[in-house]
């Protein structure tokens, strides 16, 4: 039977996962992405041929991407989720390819410097990318739509964690060259590299995803122009600074509850905190600030619980599939959907549908019980 290197094997799926994605998105996905994706592609290779066949003439190359790839990871993560990362200065971004300038010319200076330069690149923006999957407070999470906040810090965090792994392995490798005289180097960085890859390939690709739904042809009703919220200036509505009072956090909350219920704001699958600010013509802490204090929830759960709502109503009012349903509220996936009509009502979309009745004191009545003067439709029950 014919043996293939585990390393050779994922350059294999990497190859048609780059071919997949030059099809299916074409231009939906920008150059940088598809430029990591080629290079890990390489280092995949280039791993396979050292630690397989014992190849050594391309150490330096291997090494020099070794330092290239991470902050090219960081860039293409960074770069669809977030406009500061956009407008980034070029100098600053000159900066991320200093450690592999450095492993190119070290050995021509005499340095042996490149395991050092690779542990602390790795564990430098293996760091960052798990600070950006973990903070909240980060411009990306206001520009992801609602239902990819959670997954996409999953995938800062599994970027981040892979890099965190590699230092990892270069530390346990260190010791078993001083131990065992590297018994098990090869088979410990060949496998534990590839898995590395692998991770960090996945995590550009689905952060770069474009949003691709196929959703039944079910006319959506469309809202009116957005107006702002507050009669006080734009100005003053679009400031950073959080709502003083209670009553004023109160009062904006019943407004952003009009509103959204009115125009169906929530319908759109696309819908980022980001993008709500915009609509409604107020700041995004605003928002936040105001569901926070009001509904203690965050503002993905508050728009899922209009979402939910008028799932229930439509189940009970409408002869459309549970699927036609969670779409046009503006569910991306069906997994999303039954977990947040779980929660809030307390059973599945499909046994709500037969019971017809969701218990007293649940998520959802207390919240429609709060909405009933402002839903577009009639509170389920009613």
């Amino acid at each position: 039977m014919v043996s293939i290197p585990i390393s050779f094997l994922f350059a294999f799926i990497l190859a048609g996962l780059l071919l997949w994605v030059a099809v299916r998105y074409r231009d939906q996905i920008s150059k940088l992405p598809k430029l990591t994706l080629s290079l890990i592609f390489i280092q995949s290779v280039l791993v396979g041929l050292r630690w397989t066949y014992g190849i050594t003439d391309l150490l330096l190359v291997q090494a020099t991407l070794a330092t290239i790839i991470p902050p090219l990871v960081l860039m293409s993560m960074r770069r669809m989720v977030s406009t500061a990362a956009a407008e980034e200065p070029v100098e600053r971004q000159v900066l991320y390819f200093l450690p592999a300038v450095l492993v190119m010319v070290s050995p021509a200076l005499g340095l042996n410097l490149v395991d050092a330069v690779l542990l602390l690149v790795y564990v430098g923006f293996g760091g960052a990318l798990v600070m950006l999957g973990l903070t909240s407070d980060l411009e990306w999470r206001d520009r992801v739509p609602f239902e990819g906040v959670v997954q996409t810090g999953v995938a800062y965090c599994i970027a981040g964690g892979g890099l965190l792994l590699s230092a990892a392995v270069d530390i346990a490798v260190a010791l078993d060259m001083r131990s065992n005289g590297g018994s098990f180097a090869p088979q410990l960085i060949g496998i534990t590299n590839t898995a590395i890859l692998l991770f960090l390939a996945a995590s550009v690709i689905f952060v770069n995803r474009p949003l691709d739904i196929h959703r039944p042809a079910r006319s959506l009703q469309q809202g009116p122009r957005p107006q702002p919220l507050s009669s006080r200036p734009l100005a003053a509505a679009q400031s950073d600074e959080a709502p003083d009072t209670a009553e004023t956090a109160l009062e904006l909350l019943r407004k952003m509850d009009a509103a959204i219920a009115e125009r169906k704001l929530y319908r759109d699958p696309e819908l980022s905190l980001d993008k709500l600010s915009r609509k409604l013509v107020i700041s995004s802490r605003h928002i936040s600030s105001a569901v926070n204090s009001q509904r203690a929830m965050n503002v993905s759960q508050y728009i899922n619980m209009f979402r939910v709502a008028e799932a229930a109503h439509l189940l009970l009012n409408d002869k459309a599939t549970i699927t036609e349903i969670l779409y046009e509220v503006g569910f991306n996936t069906k997994s999303n959907f039954n977990r947040e009509f779980q929660r809030i009502v307390g059973m599945s979309p499909s046994e709500f549908r037969k019971n017809g009745d969701s218990g007293e004191n649940t998520p959802l009545q207390r919240f429609q019980a709060e909405l009933a003067r402002d839903l577009a439709f009639k509170p389920v029950g009613t």
